[in-house]
């Protein structure tokens, strides 16, 4: 982010309400390498019985360069935001140009959190 440095980042979230979230785990940020744009329309809705997860595709990074996203990998847990999502977490991945993604599971009388990143390779 400055000076071809490596930075140290954490985020926190707010939901509708105005309650902010904890911090999340530090994130470090290489220089050269580039960061997508987050997914900040992520929708879901029901579909039967089943959740459908919806966003917009990622085409540019943090910078608003060009970016082609290698796939999506969609995560879920039963754990109150901010998951700090493992591999375990994840129930799927898509390859673009598919921006959704139905979770047959999700309807089973647990709460689910989501969260979609998009990954390069």
């Amino acid at each position: 982010m400055f000076n071809d440095s490596t930075d140290y980042i954490t985020l926190t979230a707010y939901n509708i309400e105005g309650n902010e979230s904890g911090y999340s785990q530090e994130l470090i940020l290489i220089p050269g390498l580039p960061t997508p744009q987050e997914i900040n329309d992520l929708t879901i809705s029901r579909s039967d019985n089943n959740v459908v997860l919806s966003w917009s595709p990622v085409v540019s990074d943090t910078s608003g360069n060009p970016f082609i996203v290698s796939y999506y990998v969609i995560l879920s847990s039963t754990e109150s935001p901010p998951f700090e999502p493992t591999s375990l977490d994840s129930i799927g991945s898509v390859s673009p140009p598919a921006t959704s993604f139905t979770d047959p599971d999700a309807l089973d009388e647990q709460m689910r959190f989501y969260n979609v990143k998009s990954v390069i390779e």
